[in-house]
């Protein structure tokens, strides 16, 4: 899948490795290679650090192991697709959304994602009664970017292998189509879970919607803060800095 910008209001195509986006990209890359690194000589410590690091229903209700939802999508499993298909898609449509949200922005919602689908797994899991089936990987917060492309920019086009010309909220339409039935085939989990990539799509549109529909008052009041933030943060930047930044210092007092 390749991505073409075209309308005028469209995402800004920055495929850069830079910020938050760069950063998720390495620190997924280097687990994996230690996870593979470590199955090669003690299959039984990947499993092991699966087991406490992977996200398994029954784990969170009864025994209150409430990290996984914050753990489990920094880890994938051995076999490369898995990872190389989840950071793929991270690249691809990341680097619009860092660039309209900032680093810190996108950050928190890709987190929020991944706890949020995370939740709906563990849901899912005592649903169709397999709580004791484990998920691992960014699937969640990558389908979460998708629905903030959806969103964001719905009548933007994508071209599949570089051939079929789709919209983004088409396309979304029919991820969202093809894992609500394989998730009800498959009893809500698999070898992938369909129940967190449904969750990230669900995830990343409410996140996103319950923004625009907070009272204006609520959102002025959190950008108020958040600039006040980045003033701060720039006017230490330029004290530390030292030398003839006295215009600087009297603009930012």
């Amino acid at each position: 899948m390749s991505i073409r910008t075209m309308e005028h209001n469209g995402p800004r195509a920055d495929w850069s490795f830079r910020g938050a986006v760069k950063w998720l990209l390495i620190i997924n890359a280097a687990i994996y290679l230690m996870m593979l690194i470590a199955w090669q000589f003690s299959p039984g410590l990947v499993e092991a650090i699966d087991n406490a690091f992977g996200l398994t229903p029954r784990h969170v209700v009864r025994e209150f192991r409430l990290w996984e939802l914050f753990t489990y999508h920094l880890l994938h499993s051995v076999h490369p697709a898995h990872v190389i298909l989840n950071l793929l898609f991270l690249w691809m449509f990341g680097g619009a959304l860092e660039y309209r949200w900032g680093a810190r922005g996108f950050i928190t919602f890709y987190l929020a994602c991944a706890v949020l689908a995370g939740v709906f797994v563990v849901a899912a899991g005592y649903l169709f009664s397999k709580p004791e089936m484990r998920t691992i990987g960014a699937s969640g917060a990558v389908y979460g970017l998708m629905a903030a492309w959806a969103a964001l920019w719905p009548e933007h086009h994508l071209y599949i292998y570089g051939i079929v010309r789709l919209k983004v909220k088409w396309m979304v339409l029919g991820i969202i189509i093809y894992t609500f039935l394989a998730a009800l085939a498959e009893r809500g989990m698999g070898a992938v879970s369909h129940a967190a990539h449904l969750g990230g799509l669900v995830s990343g549109y409410l996140y996103l919607k319950a923004w625009w529909f907070a009272p204006a008052q609520i959102r002025d009041w959190i950008r108020l803060r958040y600039l006040k933030w980045k003033l701060r943060r720039l006017k230490m930047d330029v004290i530390q800095g030292g030398g003839d930044r006295k215009k600087d210092r009297e603009y930012l007092n």
